[in-house]
Formats: C-alpha cells, structure tokens, sequence
C-alpha cells in the first residue's frame, strides 16, 4: 500500500507530508477482494493489516474501517477510515463509503474501458494506408460491399460472397453480409464448432478447395455445412494474433474456380479488410459509448435546469461543483455556473453559510445522514 492521501478532522486539513508513504501489505489481499467493508474492532492487536493498522493507531485511532475501490475487477485502491471513539465502526455506519467506493468503481472501469478503445484505434489508425475503397468506409454494411465490390471486379460478380465474423466472448459466428446469386440474404448466427469456416477461424490458415468438397472435408476432419459448392475458398480475417472471422468465396456450379493468383491476391487484402472491420467495430464501440455519457449528461443538465427543488452537488470541501436552476433563481443569480467553486459562506453570508457548513461537514465525518430537520430557508445575503 502506498499513501495517496490523509486527512485528520482534528486539523481538517491534508497532511501531504504523508503522500507516497509505503505501507507493506503482508497478509488481507484475499479479505480486500472477497468484502467490500473490513472492519477492524481493535487496531492494538496484530492481524492481516499490521502495517497499516499500526499507522492509524500512532495517530490515536482505536477501530478503524477498510473499502476497497475495484478496477476490473481487483482492488487498487483503499479507503482506510479510523476513529479515535472508543464505540468501534460498523459497516452500517460505512456503507455510504462503501456506496461510494463503488461508484467510483464504475467510473474507473468505464474510464479504463474507453481508454482500451482508444488506445486501440490509434494502433489501427497508424496502420499502412491501403485499399481507399475499403477504408473509407466505417458503417459496416457499406464496408462490406465495398469489400465485395472489390473482390467481385477481381474474382468475378458471379461468386457466393460471404464475411463472418467471430466473437470469442460468445463463440458465435455471425454473417452480417453474405450475397448469393445477386441478392444478399440473411444467415442465422452459429457457435464455432468444426465447419469449413470455422476450420479456417481456429487455425487461422487460408483454405482452398476447387473440388471434390465433401471428400476434402472429411480429410481435414471439418463436418460440411449446408448446400455443397463445386469450389470454395476462405481466408482468415486476423489482428494482432486474434481470429475476427473469415472472407468466404464460393461457386455453386464450377469447379477448379480458384487458383493460387486468387489465394495471394486475397492474403494479399485480408489485413486491409481486417483493419478495416476491427476500425469500424472501435468507431461504433465509442460512438456507443460516448452517446450513453452524452445522454446522462444531458438529463443530468435537464434535471438541474427545470427542477423547482433545490439541488446541489458539492466536493469534499464542501464547494460548489453543480446546482439547479432554482438556486441560482432564488439567489438573484443569473445562472447557475456563478454558484461553481464558492462555499456557503460566500454565497449565503457568515452565520448561515457557517452553520450550514458545519452540519455538512458532520455528514462526511460520521457517515451519517441528518433526517427530520427543518431547514431555514436563505434566498441571498442580506
């Protein structure tokens, strides 16, 4: 464990003296990751946490309150919460630190998340440009025929044309774009087993076969799937060592239809059109992703702006971060933004900013909400 961060209410101040301070962590990893509170009644006595819990008593704590904050899925970080009061903490007490810890969770999971896909599409993006008709596009269907375009002026417009895609946190097969005789249809989903395709998405070797289909097939030990083509031809779409899926070129009349000029010409493209998918999958990924922090944002904004109650969001020196309207309208303030950074004091006067202040503070320090109190209302400094 290293110090972040320590605060003690009897100076209601940061002790950055502190910071980076090591505290060895022999024993308790397995409690940290197995509870979300771990509460320690007696911090004289040795146990999982001596290191810190010998840091925490130096400072006259006697019990003390440990919440873990998980990142995918791990603890990294640690809320260590002691007292100097002789009743010991309970979780009934810590679980608003514990609701916290959670959140904050979510937040550094979301965070991590959208740093990956970020990360991954400049490692796309820095990728040799070829192909301009198969990377410009990013909406995916449109992306798929302008890869059958392309390989339909080569090949011929006659050909079954078929890309599937691979999802290893399922094992379906998906093909989202397959043309036959002219006219796209539509296939259903399908698990990785020990078809054609899948033969060539688990060894991630291109395969080729211009006749005798059904014979070749039980060679390589594939079981055949569906209608028998004359010729058939698949090649892996590979990342980074990662199967993605599989281009699939049939001819349901004639055989001997592929030759080795078409196997190079295809191997040739496949990490074009690979990087190309894998691109438009990040785009769509992020897109989804910042539309959803969009729209929490935006009813977040809604609330604040029409609710007639007043709201407020504060940190943990108990300054502004956000209000509602209605605050601000009540103050005689012009928007809501001229509340940001200020404390009570500032926006309501000494006595009542004071008061209100120290009531608040009472909540962060003991955890525990005020319930059943009739708060006098202050619209502004007389």
């Amino acid at each position: 464990l290293k110090v972040l961060s320590f605060t003690d209410p009897k100076t209601s101040t940061i002790d950055n003296t502190l910071k980076g301070i090591s505290l060895p962590l022999q024993r308790g990893g397995s409690r940290l990751s197995e509870n979300a509170i771990v509460i320690l009644d007696n911090l004289q006595a040795s146990g999982d946490f001596e290191n810190l819990t010998a840091f925490l008593a130096r400072r006259g704590c006697r019990s003390a309150a440990l919440i873990p904050i998980q990142e995918n899925g791990r603890p990294s970080k640690l809320i260590a919460l002691g007292t100097r009061e002789n009743t010991p903490l309970t979780s009934t007490r810590m679980q608003p630190y514990a609701s916290l810890a959670e959140v904050s969770s979510t937040a550094l999971d979301r965070f991590t998340v959208l740093k990956t896909l970020q990360d991954r599409l400049i490692e796309l993006q820095v990728l040799e440009y070829v192909g301009q008709a198969v990377t410009a596009e990013t909406d995916p269907q449109m992306l798929f025929k302008t890869m059958h375009d392309v390989i339909a002026d080569q090949l011929g417009a006659d050909l079954s044309f078929a890309i599937a895609l691979y999802d290893s946190s399922t094992n379906m097969i998906d093909l989202p774009y397959m043309v036959d005789s002219g006219k796209q249809i539509t296939v259903e989903s399908f698990p990785l087993g020990e078809g054609m395709t899948s033969e060539v998405i688990n060894k991630q070797k291109p395969l080729m076969i211009n006749k005798n289909l059904e014979e070749s097939a039980k060679v390589l030990g594939a079981k055949l799937i569906g209608q028998l083509p004359k010729s058939w031809l698949g090649i892996p779409l590979v990342i980074a060592g990662n199967s993605i899926g599989a281009i699939i070129i049939q001819d349901m009349e004639t055989e001997d239809r592929f030759g080795q000029d078409d196997l190079n010409l295809l191997n040739t493209i496949a990490p074009q059109i690979s990087t190309s998918i894998r691109n438009s999958q990040l785009l769509s990924e992020i897109a989804k992703t910042l539309t959803a922090f969009e729209q929490e944002h935006f009813l977040l904004h809604s609330l604040l702006t029409h609710i007639p109650d007043r709201v407020t969001f504060k940190d943990a020196d108990l300054k502004y971060l956000r209000v509602s309207e209605s605050i601000a309208k009540d103050f005689g303030h012009r928007s809501a933004k001229e509340f940001i950074g200020k404390d009570d004091i500032q926006v309501m006067g000494g006595e009542a900013g004071a008061e209100i202040i120290a009531e608040e503070r009472q909540i962060l320090e003991t955890g525990q909400p005020i319930t059943d109190l009739v708060e006098k209302t202050v619209d502004a400094q007389d």
